[in-house]
């Protein structure tokens, strides 16, 4: 396939492996995940690029490894999928982009402990190095794709009571430019309903907002 007829969502997927819990026994949160992608770029002698695109389709999976009321949450992330609407920047500097087919995907598990700051919500906070994403887009029809980490912690609550979901995740990208390296910040800002789980009888007790047990020996 010709580069300008890739689907860059679909070449992020490929790269991606699939996880689905932990031996398949811990009850997975699935999140339908909106938000935006923020792009801030300054650019010399030229207006700031200041503009944001839409998350049209996300998705969000979190295996609950252990919720004690009281303690810290064990949880794994497992599944992140997003894709972005298209995004026009037009700068005398930079010239004219259209960036199409946008997506960005999580290359593996992550396994992570959450304070519950009170009862059923619990605060994460994932360091970069621990996060491997494949990010992918058309700018004007040529793909431009690869491997990528957060340049922040990514931040978020996990609200098991109200089966709401928020996180935060930050990137930064380089490029030269008429001989200068331009960094761009990509700030993702992510919510959903945590409406359903799978791989546990105990599917019905999660969705429904309650504490999932602890998965058995």
């Amino acid at each position: 396939m010709h580069p300008t007829d890739a689907n860059p969502a679909a070449v992020a997927r490929r790269a991606t492996p699939a996880w689905h819990g932990v031996a398949g026994r811990a009850p997975r949160l699935v999140i339908a995940v909106t938000g935006d992608l923020h792009v801030e770029l300054p650019l010399p002698a030229d207006e700031k690029v200041d503009q944001k695109a839409a998350v049209i389709e996300g998705r969000i999976e979190i295996a609950p490894l252990r919720t004690t009321p009281g303690s810290p949450g064990r949880f794994t992330l497992d599944y992140m999928s997003l894709s972005f609407a298209d995004l026009c920047i037009d700068r005398p500097f930079l010239g004219s982009h259209t960036l199409r087919m946008a997506g960005m995907h999580l290359r593996g598990a992550v396994p992570f402990a959450a304070p519950e700051t009170r009862p059923g919500v619990y605060a994460f906070s994932l360091q970069p190095q621990d996060v491997n994403l494949y990010a992918a887009a058309l700018d004007n029809g040529r793909l431009h794709a690869g491997y990528e980490r957060p340049s922040q912690d990514v931040t978020g609550t996990i609200d098991l009571n109200a089966r709401a979901f928020e996180a935060r995740l930050v990137t930064l990208k380089t490029a030269p430019v008429h001989g200068m390296d331009l960094r761009a910040m990509l700030t993702i800002i992510l919510t959903g309903a945590i409406r359903s789980s799978s791989d546990s009888d105990e599917a019905a007790d999660v969705a429904s907002g309650a504490h999932p047990r602890s998965p058995s020996a």
